[in-house]
């Protein structure tokens, strides 16, 4: 890695690309640059400084200490290329938050695009530079991009963060390839982007749901995309306030649940079943409310759900208990409640609950609960169909290739242009969910020396914009639900764990077998009405065998160890609990062996450095790094913390109630 002044003498190829048209219509120069800053703390004034920064171009990296040499470093690439430049960055929210304040006080910002306050998606200056955020196309750690896009590879523990560092302390060959590696995974990756996207006549996306809506929204022609986004706003709550209603009580996600029973106990002999492609094969699969939502009398809902129609409505339930191992409501979709009791957050028993459902929940309600009575409060339905062609056509298309791609990548697992584009292809498949599940945004982020918001929009304006309706979304998790609740029940005291698309028993695999069948026909029904392959389509949606652990233990939804063979044989144990990351379990693991770590796996584990990490913004800071007084005009200050695996006191007494009832 060369300083930055070497940039100068340096021939840079200067190729562009037009992409839009009219208005939109932009000149991209598609020289593949990435950039990043390592930074040092400041732990009495919890601040943070640069002291490094370090920029790719098509291949070869640079670096500077200081904020100046980065500002000339531009100018040089300013002259040097035409066209509007990007510059792709890893996790874009920590840089800008040393960088942004610089841009606006020098007077070149022109404009940002954020999600939400302090995360940019792009940052445009006025001479030109457009920074863009590559952690929200991916959703990838930037090892994890590097692992399947790129020839270079992420070097890990190189960079020890704990020493202070100002802008004059020495580097060692090791540390500036640490350095270098970094900037060079985004270049590769930003050739990747231009060629997929840039030299397509396309704009890059922000984000992976932006690349699958760019696909849904090529299967229209002329006025067909208005037309779509007219009659589709018709399929929207009438007001903002019933909209932030349905989709605070009615929209559920995936269901994640440890029986109570089992919980804290060693099993041997565990075997785990997985939905392939869970979300797109419900979405391929079922049907869909395909018009307004109507009012119906209450007495009316039986037949409406008799006769096929999708029906949300309100409705209280009274003395409702769970009939076996599993509970299922969420403590925080139930409206009202008395005389509540729950389970890890899902309720086991109440004297009264008032819930917004679909006809589907219901049913699952009628699978895993009993109750004294239910009153429906009020009802709406709708006509169902199949999801419009324009998002099944491209979801089919998506999944041919993922897995054509993946038959290849199979026979030929290290060839890595494949395992970019396997990777890529899975992105996009799996965003066709995340796709009709994006909430309304009606405020745009604002940045003026200070992060806010303003309403840019109303809500009237921004369903006329969308092609998909958000019932779609409430209605893909709630089938997924009720294949993962129709297999529990089924499976009774067996069943030991799930979440999302995955189950994890000691059953035989009858029900497996027999679920498998019945999906093998749906899918040749379906292909014969898509004109598909069906040797291509006839797994969608089936139970997979994933394994079987030897050792399973579980303290409730998002946590538990396993324990299996690699593949080399040698019994390895992995661990699953939110908020500690895997590795750090999987290294404690090593050190203290199998046996013990199962043993160590109960509620209050505690790791002091647990390889998370917290993070502050600062505004104006100052402090004296290494005998150097350094100043950023804003900063992000990241730093280390523990974890520990709290377990609720009362939850500990209902798993000892449970075990007793199961006896």
């Amino acid at each position: 890695m060369e300083q930055w002044e070497k940039l100068e003498s340096v021939a840079i190829k200067n190729s562009v690309e037009i992409i839009g048209r009219g208005k939109t219509r932009q000149t991209i120069n598609t020289s593949c640059i990435g950039f990043d800053i390592e930074t040092t703390n400041d732990k009495a004034t919890e601040s943070a400084y640069m002291y490094i920064w370090q920029i790719a171009i098509d291949g070869h990296a640079y670096y500077g200490r200081i904020w100046d040499e980065f500002f000339c470093l531009l100018a040089i690439l300013r002259q040097k290329l035409t066209g509007k430049i990007i510059i792709f960055i890893h996790n874009m929210s920590f840089e800008m938050s040393f960088l942004l304040p610089r841009l606006y006080m020098a007077g070149n910002l022109s404009r940002i695009f954020a999600r939400e306050v302090r995360e940019p998606l792009e940052v445009e200056t006025k001479d030109g530079f457009i920074f863009r955020d590559t952690m929200a196309l991916t959703n990838m750690s930037l090892q994890a991009l590097a692992k399947n896009y790129c020839r270079t590879q992420k070097l890990v523990g190189d960079l020890d963060y704990s020493i202070p560092r100002n802008s004059s302390t020495p580097l060692t060959a090791t540390e500036l390839a640490y350095c270098e590696n970094d900037v060079l995974i985004l270049s590769e990756y930003a050739e990747y982007l231009h060629n997929e996207f840039t030299r397509q006549g396309h704009k890059i996306p922000y984000t992976a749901t932006g690349i699958v809506r760019r696909l849904v929204k090529q299967q229209f022609h002329g006025y067909e995309y208005k037309n779509a986004c007219n009659k589709i706003s018709q399929l929207y709550p009438q007001t903002v306030d019933k909209y932030n209603f349905t989709m605070k009580w009615l929209y559920r996600g995936a269901f994640c649940h440890a029986q109570t029973a089992i919980c804290g106990e060693e099993l041997t002999n565990v075997h785990s079943h997985d939905l392939k492609s869970a979300y797109p094969a419900e979405m391929a699969h079922r049907l869909y409310p395909m018009s307004p939502f109507r009012t119906i009398p209450a007495d009316s809902v039986d037949e409406h759900i008799k006769r096929g129609f999708a029906v949300i409505m309100l409705v209280e339930f009274y003395n409702i208990r769970a009939k076996g191992a599993h509970v299922l409501e969420s403590r925080h979709k139930v409206i009202e409640e008395s005389g509540a009791e729950y389970d890890n957050g899902r309720l086991y028993y109440a004297d009264k609950i008032t819930v917004f459902i679909t006809e589907i929940d219901l049913a699952i309600y009628n699978m895993m609960y009993k109750f004294s009575g239910m009153k429906i409060l009020g009802a709406k339905a709708a006509a169902k169909a199949p999801l419009p062609d324009y998002l099944l056509k491209s979801l089919f298309t998506v999944y041919q290739q993922k897995e054509e791609i993946g038959k290849q990548l199979k026979a030929d697992p290290d060839n890595s242009d494949l395992k970019a584009m396997y990777m890529s292809i899975k992105g996009k498949l799996n965003s066709f969910y995340g796709m009709c599940v994006a909430r309304l945004n009606l405020e745009e982020v604002t940045y003026n020396g200070a992060w806010g918001k303003t309403k840019n929009t109303t809500y009237n304006e921004e369903i006329c914009k969308s092609v998909l309706s958000p019932y779609w979304g409430i209605y893909i998790t709630a089938y997924t639900r009720l294949t993962i609740c129709t297999a529990i029940s089924a499976l009774g005291k067996r069943a030991y764990y799930s979440d999302t698309d995955s189950i994890k028993h000691n059953a035989t695999f009858e029900y497996f077998d027999s679920f498998n069948a019945h999906i093998e026909d749906v899918n040749r029904r379906m292909c014969d009405t898509y004109k598909l392959d069906f040797n291509v389509f006839k797994n969608l949606g089936k139970f997979d065998y994933e394994g079987t652990y030897k050792r399973f233990k579980t303290l409730g939804a998002k946590r538990y160890i396993v324990e299996e063979p690699n593949k080399e044989g040698v019994l390895e144990v992995k661990c699953t609990v939110a908020g500690l990351p895997k590795n750090t379990f999987k290294a404690f693991a090593k050190q203290i062996g199998n046996d013990e770590a199962f043993k160590r796996f109960e509620p209050d584990l505690t790791f002091d450095i647990s390889g998370k990490n917290a993070h502050k913004y600062n505004d104006e800071t100052t402090a004296i790094i290494a005998g150097e007084t350094m100043h950023e005009y804003g900063s992000c200050y990241i730093y280390s913390v523990g974890f520990c695996m709290r377990v609720d006191s009362v939850f500990l007494l209902i798993i000892s109630k449970r075990k007793e009832l199961s006896q």
